[in-house]
Order: C-alpha cells, then sequence, then structure tokens
C-alpha cells in the first residue's frame, strides 16, 4: 500500500488483479485501477498525487490517472515467467520517470512523458525489494534479497539515452 503525500487517499494491490484508491477519512473505495492479468503487489502515488504506478505477478508496469482510474501507459515484460513478477515500483519526484523492481534482479526504467522503456540495470541476484528515487531525481537507488544496495546515475543513463 502506499499513500498520497496529501495524506487524504490510500493505494492498494489486490489479489484480484486490481488496485484500490481509498478515501483515508470514509474508507470508500474511490477508484478501482485494472491493467493486470495476476495480483499487484506494488503501488505508488506520483507526488502530486494525479498518478498512480502498480505492479504484479504478471510483470506489468501500469500507470493510471489516480482520480479517474483512465490507463496511461501499461509496459509489459515477458508473462508468464516467475522472475518478471514486479516487487516495487516509484515515481520520480517530477513525474517524469517511472521504476520498477522484479524478482529478476533487474530494475527497469521507463519514461512515464512518452511511455518509453529506457534502460535496465542488472545489478542484483536475487529479487529487488525496493526502488527509490534520490530528492534531486540524479539517482536511483534499489535494494535486493541478495543484500545489496545499489546506486544507479541517472545523469549518465538519461544522457546515453538521448
Amino acid at each position: 500500500m502506499s499513500v498520497s503525500k496529501q495524506g487524504d487517499r490510500l493505494v492498494t494491490g489486490l489479489d484480484d488483479h486490481t488496485a484500490r484508491i481509498w478515501d483515508i477519512l470514509t474508507g470508500d473505495v474511490l477508484v478501482v485501477l485494472s491493467g493486470h492479468d495476476g495480483n499487484v503487489y506494488a503501488v505508488a502515488f506520483s507526488d502530486d498525487g494525479s498518478e498512480v504506478v502498480y505492479g504484479g505477478h504478471d510483470g506489468n508496469v501500469v500507470v493510471a490517472d489516480s482520480y479517474t482510474g483512465d490507463i496511461k501507459h501499461i509496459w509489459q515484460e515477458d508473462a508468464g515467467d516467475e522472475e518478471t513478477i514486479v516487487n516495487t515500483v516509484s515515481f520520480s519526484h517530477s513525474g517524469d520517470l517511472v521504476a520498477a523492481g522484479a524478482a529478476d534482479g533487474n530494475v527497469r526504467l521507463y519514461n512515464n512523458e512518452t511511455g518509453n522503456f529506457i534502460a535496465q540495470y542488472s545489478a542484483h541476484t536475487d529479487k529487488v525489494k525496493t526502488v527509490h528515487f534520490a530528492h534531486d531525481d540524479r539517482d536511483l537507488i534499489s535494494s535486493s534479497d541478495d543484500g545489496s544496495v545499489r546506486v544507479f546515475s541517472l545523469v549518465d543513463t538519461l544522457r546515453l539515452a538521448l
């Protein structure tokens, strides 16, 4: 689950292949989010609360409008492969980038504005458990069940991707 920075909404990933956005004060479901063929394990709000990213068992990473549920992007990995399970997702603070960490030990980076895949970092030998952008969005940090923490320079990655 993830709480919006505004503190008014909560998003949860569910075993029914959906994510749901809840009003924290009333407990009401505000939006039901689709786009998955498996359990949803990872959810996060954008800093401004306007979007939510969610990933799960099918390897999909989905970005949707957090108020309407309209899907903006679906990035698909090889479905059916246990190793592509998405365990963690995160928005950059600017909202321009999305990161996803998977059971295959890879961290994938996407452009949330264009919908393009940017890069894959293969630095872990076990499941990626967390991905976070540094406060200035210049670095991406990941941790894994292999006991390692990695820092990836987005300055270098984005310069090479252009």
